[in-house]
Order: structure tokens, then C-alpha cells, then sequence
């Protein structure tokens, strides 16, 4: 796979990242809710899954989410002008207590706005928040805003068993919405039991599938009708949501039990944001073209081995315009995040492509 050249970087922000907290680790790592959560994921990954991950973390994984300086290194090497970062799905910690989800939190977003402070002005955060207690996760995603200059916050699919749309509260959406927060659904890797433990479907099939689910419960649930200005990102292209959307019209337009939302699902595909890491660029270009060049983003997944190491090397085997090239790299991001402030991003230019 080739580096990106000199003259290509500089253009290219990365929404999907990841980091390590090890204060909050230190924080959890004698609770039973932890090793009972460890139990649960290496039984629906399979156990040589887990012995794969066991081995990756040991090893590079944990370097590359800890070190700012290898961080900097990776982005320089793909020209990646810009990253946004959060905490890997292992460290959501659903299962803790008010108390212990207080203090775990607090310190998760210390160590993320820590990283931005060490960044050199290239790096932004998304918070973590105790989706758990609906009540704290509102007060935790000003905080997160405010306190620590978070760009909003990541959010699993599911929470202790439940759904996103059936765990949060209408008052968080509507906090996201008044601070102008990111909110980005990331599924947890795991939550179909042994259904999908075997070759490691647990993340092949089951992330896409829990974000499809979550985006069609919260379309058909309303959640985008009651808050049109939500900002909403969604992992891994968004799943299978995109590709499958005439499906999902049709059973609007047969089924009555469907017809709860305003609209034709359809309608509500431009009212989220797709990161690029659909591994193909066929794919790629079906959601670009479902969608709308406007709310495509460039992600990594760094530094996991599900993710893109190099995104433009897929944008180029695309047929795009300039613009849309030139939205997708960069542009969209920086409305998605406010960045337009940033001299680095007021304009994109593809001259050297």
C-alpha cells in the first residue's frame, strides 16, 4: 500500500480513531462488572478471536493508542492533516455504577483531552459518557463540551442489553443539539451472545448489523423527526442502513406497524454522517452516490486492523469530482466538527492530486 507524497498531505481529517485510557483501566480492573464484561466479550468474539486481540493489544495496538508521537508519525505518513479521537469500545464500562461511572468518565476525558494538549494542535476528542444513567450522561456531555473542548461524545449501539434509542433520553438528544455536540454510534463489538462467535462475525457481520439496527430503531422511533439539528455519525459506513434502503421503503410503504416515522427512510439518509471504512470502493462509491458526497468522512479506525491505514489510496480508485474528492477528505469534517476556524482548513484544495 503506498504512503501518501508530500505534496498530498495536509488535506485529509481522520473522524474515526481511537485511544486508551489506562487511568480509567487502573480505575476498573478489580471490579467484578469488569471481569464479568471481559467474560461476555471473549465468549461472543470466540476464543481465538480474543487470543488474536489478547495478542495485537500486547503488541502494537497499545503503543499506537497511547503515544502521541506515534500517532503524529502514523498521520504524517497517510497525510492525515487533522484526527479526531475517542475511546476504543473496550472501555465503554456500561456495567459501573453512578459513582464509579462519575469518576471513570471524568478521567477517560482527562486522558482524551490530555492527547489533544499533546497534539500540536492536530488532534480533537470526542468524550465518553455513562449512557447507563441517562441523567449523568447529559451533565457529562456539557462537561465534556465545555470542560475539555470535546467535540461531543461516542456511544455504543446497545447499553447493558438495551438499545441506544431505548437507553437515552430525549433530554440528551436535545443537550447534543443545543451544544452543537458530534455524537458518533459505535457499536461495541460484541451482543449476540455465541450467535456470531465463530470467525470473527462477531465484528465482520455484528458491527454493521447493530448500527443498521440502531439507526432504523431511532428513524422509525422518531428521534430524527424531533431533532433535526442532531448531528449524528455513524461507524463503518453506517452498515448495511445505505445499501438496503429500498427495503426499508418498501416495508415503510407495506407494513403499518413501519409507518411511525414522517418520512420514507430514505429521507433521513442525508441526515447522518458515514465514515469512508467500507473496505471497498465499489461499496464506497454506492454510498457516496446513495448519500450524498456532503456527508461522507474519512476514517481509520487507528489503529485497529479492521480499519483503513491509508483512506486515500481507496478515494483514489474513485471516480470523483474535485469537489466531492475535496468534501470527502476534509470539507465535510470540518462542518461536521467546527473546524472552520482553523486556518490549516479554510480552504481544500486538490492542485496536487
Amino acid at each position: 500500500m503506498k504512503a501518501a507524497t508530500t505534496s498530498d498531505q495536509q488535506k485529509v481529517i481522520d473522524v474515526h480513531a481511537h485511544t486508551h485510557s489506562a487511568a480509567a483501566e487502573a480505575i476498573v480492573e478489580s471490579e467484578d462488572g469488569h471481569a464479568a464484561d471481559r467474560i461476555r466479550a471473549r465468549r461472543h468474539i470466540g476464543e481465538a478471536s480474543a487470543r488474536q486481540n489478547d495478542n495485537l493489544m500486547k503488541g502494537v495496538w497499545r503503543h499506537a493508542l497511547v503515544d502521541p508521537n506515534a500517532r503524529l508519525e502514523a498521520m504524517d505518513e497517510f497525510g492525515i492533516a487533522h484526527q479526531l479521537v475517542s475511546v476504543s469500545p473496550l472501555q465503554y464500562y456500561y456495567w459501573a455504577d453512578p459513582d464509579l461511572a462519575r469518576r471513570v468518565v471524568a478521567v477517560q476525558n482527562e486522558s482524551i483531552a490530555r492527547l489533544c494538549d499533546l497534539g500540536k494542535g492536530r488532534i480533537s476528542g470526542l468524550g465518553a459518557v455513562a449512557l447507563q444513567h441517562p441523567e449523568l450522561a447529559v451533565s457529562q456531555l456539557v462537561e465534556g463540551v465545555r470542560d475539555y473542548g470535546l467535540k461531543g461524545v461516542i456511544a455504543s449501539t446497545s447499553i447493558c442489553g438495551r438499545w441506544l434509542d431505548q437507553t437515552v433520553s430525549e433530554d440528551f438528544w436535545e443537550c447534543a443539539e443545543r451544544v452543537g455536540a458530534v455524537v458518533f454510534i459505535h457499536p461495541p463489538g460484541f451482543g449476540w451472545d455465541d450467535l456470531l462467535s465463530d470467525y470473527y462475525l462477531s465484528n465482520l457481520v455484528g458491527n454493521p448489523l447493530e448500527t443498521t439496527i440502531v439507526l432504523l430503531r431511532m428513524i422509525f422511533g422518531g428521534v430524527f423527526d424531533r431533532h433535526s439539528a442532531l448531528k449524528l455519525f455513524a461507524a463503518h459506513g453506517g452498515g448495511f442502513f445505505p445499501h438496503y434502503i429500498g427495503r426499508f421503503d418498501h416495508g415503510f410503504r407495506n407494513r403499518p406497524e413501519v409507518m411511525t416515522c414522517k418520512h420514507l427512510p430514505s429521507h433521513y439518509l442525508n441526515r447522518i454522517w458515514y465514515d469512508c471504512i467500507v473496505h471497498d470502493a465499489q461499496t464506497l462509491d454506492n454510498l457516496i452516490r446513495r448519500v450524498g458526497a456532503t456527508r461522507v468522512v474519512v476514517g481509520t479506525d487507528y489503529p485497529f486492523d479492521m480499519g483503513i491505514q491509508n483512506p486515500q489510496e481507496l478515494l483514489d480508485r474513485l471516480d470523483l469530482t474535485a469537489e466531492e474528492k475535496s468534501a470527502v477528505c476534509g470539507g465535510n469534517a470540518v462542518q461536521l466538527l467546527s473546524l472552520g476556524g482553523m486556518p490549516q482548513f479554510a480552504s481544500w484544495s486538490t492542485d496536487n492530486q
